[in-house]
Parts: C-alpha cells; sequence; structure tokens
C-alpha cells in the first residue's frame, strides 16, 4: 500500500475508532496524521467518509483491509476502537493496528454468528 493510501487509511480510523483511554502506545507509532490528510474527511458523517476513503483508496490502486473492514463492522457505534497504530519496518512498513472490541457491543446478528451458536452447543453438552 502506498504511503499516501496508509496514510488516508489510519486517519479515518483515527477519526472513527479513537480511543476513549491511552490504552497502549506502539513503539514504532505511525506519524500523527496530517491535516491536509484529515480535510480529506468531514468527521461527522461515517457513510460519507467511508465512501469517499473507499474512492480515495481506489484511485492509489488499493482498499480498505479486509480486517479493519470486518472489525468496524462487528460492533454497534463505540464498541471497537483502535486503541494506536504503528508502521513495521521489518514488514515492508505495513501498518499495525491495536484493536480493541467490547463484546457486548456486538450487533446482534454478529452475536449470532460468533457467540451464541457457541452458547447453544455448550448448553448440549
Amino acid at each position: 500500500m502506498p504511503l499516501p493510501a496508509r496514510d488516508l487509511l489510519v486517519a479515518f480510523y483515527r477519526l472513527y475508532f479513537a480511543p476513549t483511554l491511552p490504552l497502549a502506545t506502539s513503539l514504532r507509532p505511525y506519524p500523527a496524521s496530517l491535516p491536509d490528510v484529515l480535510a480529506q474527511f468531514c468527521g461527522d458523517d461515517y457513510q460519507e467518509d467511508l465512501q469517499r476513503l473507499k474512492r480515495l483508496l481506489a484511485n492509489l490502486g488499493c482498499s480498505i483491509p479486509a480486517l479493519y473492514k470486518q472489525y468496524s463492522e462487528l460492533c454497534e457505534s463505540g464498541g471497537v476502537q483502535f486503541i494506536d497504530f504503528g508502521s513495521d519496518p521489518e514488514f515492508n512498513n505495513c501498518i499495525d493496528g491495536l484493536v480493541l472490541v467490547d463484546l457486548s457491543q456486538l450487533k446482534p446478528a454478529k452475536f449470532e454468528r460468533y457467540i451464541a451458536v457457541h452458547q447453544e452447543s455448550a448448553s448440549l453438552a
């Protein structure tokens, strides 16, 4: 993923999935988002900004990584936080993201798919 795409990705997830508390810090922190990168997003309309992020990344020949999409869609608003981002020079400078998921805020369909099915099978045993 080219650097401008990484900057956009980190800026978006910092904006919409910011941690409520400083729980951890990367040993190799990703640089703070520049004002011109942040200016790409309105900051108050998640769906609009998500579509904008997708278009901007597509223009750069990439897309939102699958795990970022999956984690951000697991919970109701506030249930997922990206605690911090880092850059890993030993792995082609990929972005590391520490994600906190509050399982009590899972969307009902996700709860049924990932949790309830195991609760039912455990009660049958």
